[in-house]
């Protein structure tokens, strides 16, 4: 331990799991990135497929939110194709969760303590 009290971590990237990574946008909407699977010595690692992620913000009630998702697409035509539903799905995967989140909330602050 430091004389700060903060434990040391170890971080390492696993050499196993790189990905190259590009980036497309619209300049408007939100931006795709692709990550490619390679090897430790940059080649591509065609044992492993590419993954496309969907990036946006939503502004909600004075709020900025971001959005991220994987896209099921099998190229970059084909996720700029299923990007909207891909967001849409997220966003309201992220309304779900905050109305659960809110609603049990409200019902721990409604509790009434008893005392024995």
């Amino acid at each position: 331990m430091s004389d700060t009290g903060l434990k040391r971590i170890q971080v390492v990237i696993d050499p196993n799991t790189l990905y190259l990574e590009e980036i497309y946008t619209d300049l408007k909407v939100g931006r795709i990135r692709k990550l490619t699977p390679v090897r430790i010595d940059g080649e591509l690692d065609k044992s492993r497929k590419s993954i496309f992620v969907g990036e946006t913000q939503l502004g909600v009630k004075g709020q900025i939110i971001p959005i991220q998702c994987e896209i099921d697409a099998k190229g970059l035509a084909d996720a700029v194709e299923k990007y909207p539903a891909a967001i849409e799905a997220t966003f309201e995967q992220i309304v779900k969760e905050a109305e659960a989140a809110k609603k049990a909330q409200k019902e721990n602050e409604s509790r009434i303590i008893v005392p024995k």
